[in-house]
Formats: C-alpha cells, structure tokens, sequence
C-alpha cells in the first residue's frame, strides 16, 4: 500500500487525536499536585530543578526590584566560562583539561602543579604525539624496519619503548607491530616535526 500525502496527514491526525484522548492530563492536576511542566511554573518563571554547586546559570537580573532577561552567563565552580577560556588562549594552557579537573575536583590546578588525568598516555586514550625521529639512533630505525620486514609488512607501525632514546645501547623492547598505523599522528605531531607519510605510503601502493 503506497501512502500519499493526504493519506499520512489523515493517518496522523487520526493518531494523534487517540493520543490526547487518551493520554492528556487535565490542567487543574498540575497545580493540585504542585507539578512543573517542563522548568517553568504557570508564571513562566524558572524552576528550581536541583542543588548544586558545580555550575550556575545566570539568565535573569533584578532591575528596579524586577526580574527582567540579560545576556546569559556560565559559571563552572564559580568561574565565568568566559574568564576560564580567555586565560586559556591568553596564556596557551590546556583549556579542555583544566576545566574536567575544574569540574571533577572543585578547584583549578596549581600553575607549576603537574596532573596526571590518565595512568597511560596512548594516542586512543587522549594522549599527545610528539615526533622525535630525529633524535632516535639509527640502530632503532633499522631495527623497526626489520621487524615489519620479518612479518611480511610494507605499511607497518613499530610500537617500541626505549629506555633512553638518545642512546643506542638503551635497553629497548618491541611492545607490537601495528598493521593499521594512525598516521596522522605523525602528519601532525603536537609537538615536533611534521612528517608526510600519507604521500609515501601512496607512493608505495603507486597511486600517486
């Protein structure tokens, strides 16, 4: 059966003619019971929905003993959102991270205060890629270049700790080869050099 658009409009108000039938409440219930409907009460003033000292809006000023509306304002834990990303960019600071331990802990970390917020730093879990390719001895390259070779891998990432990198006779292990490597995390490093590895890997599968 193919529905034009008369048919639905009739089937919708058809439906939606049962529903308040049978499911409207009368309106004297709401103040019998002392209900808000959605976070207004019958005045359209606010209504106080809970307790909390986490974070404030503020939509309203009193002008002249009234209640009238003002350009809305956001406070997390007692800061202006506005104050907090202001000195975020001002001073080049980890705004997202600030503001989760701002929430979680009541309070913003100390300026030389260092915060672990994860036990591990992996790139999946929120961690920052700083290129150090070349501050890595050679011996660690061809090492890692050997081992894709040795699991029969042209693309290949190499995840291997080192115990110094700036020496090559460090104790080192290989944690795992990665047959779907990130690449962009090396494209665009946090910190260090941009490295193009997207053009040689096509180069390497001659698409370009």
């Amino acid at each position: 059966m193919t529905l034009n658009k008369e048919d639905m409009k009739a089937l919708t108000d058809k439906y939606a003619k049962m529903c308040g039938e049978n499911d409207t409440v009368e309106q004297n219930l709401f103040a019998e019971y002392g209900v808000k409907r959605g976070l207004r009460d019958i005045n359209g003033k606010g209504v106080l929905t809970g307790i909390t000292n986490i974070s404030r809006v503020e939509s309203t000023q009193i002008i002249d003993g009234k209640s009238v509306p003002c350009p809305g304002r956001l406070f997390y834990r007692g800061y202006n959102i506005k104050d907090l990303v202001n000195g975020f960019i001002a001073e080049d600071r980890f705004g997202f991270e600030e503001t989760a331990y701002l929430l979680l802990f009541g309070k913003l970390p100390k300026k030389d205060e260092i915060v672990y917020l994860r036990e591990n730093s992996n790139i999946s879990t929120g961690g920052d890629s700083v290129d150090y390719t070349d501050d890595i001895p050679q011996k660690f390259k061809e090492i890692a270049v050997n081992a894709a070779r040795a699991a029969g891998a042209k693309i290949c990432g190499v995840d291997m700790m080192l115990e110094d990198y700036s020496d090559e006779n460090t104790n080192y292990a290989i944690i795992e080869l990665n047959f779907n490597p990130a690449i962009h995390i090396h494209s665009y490093p946090y910190k260090g050099k941009e490295r193009n590895i997207a053009k040689h890997v096509l180069k390497l599968l001659e698409l370009i």
